[in-house]
């Protein structure tokens, strides 16, 4: 079974941002409700998401879904503790996460945050 909906441009899966889509959602809560939501549902590395698939990391994708392991490592450290982060920090990794998937644009437009 192939991974699916991968992006033309990056060779990565778009159901990945899935993985972070929910959190996203809790920071119209506040900082608190990210807290919450990360230490009950931690983000799956991108290979642990599509365990069972094949192909999962190929040399067309393998530099950013190292960058996004990366990545998902450091949500998981930082974003249970609202002392560790601000809201400019969640939404540059939401971006970050965002633009090694799509390679365009942001999920959150910033106003100097």
């Amino acid at each position: 079974m192939e991974v699916p909906q991968i992006a033309n441009k990056t060779n990565v899966s778009m159901d990945y941002m899935n993985e972070y889509i929910a959190k996203a959602g809790g920071l119209n809560k506040g900082l608190n409700r990210v807290a919450e939501i990360f230490k009950q549902f931690p983000i799956k590395k991108y290979e642990e998401r599509f365990s069972g698939y094949e192909n999962v990391i190929t040399p067309q994708n393998s530099s950013r879904v190292k960058r996004l392991n990366e990545l998902s490592d450091l949500a998981n450290e930082k974003f249970v503790d609202v002392s560790n982060f601000t809201e400019h920090d969640f939404k540059k990794v939401i971006n970050e996460v965002h633009d090694l998937i799509y390679a365009k644009g942001n999920f959150y437009q910033e106003n100097n945050n």
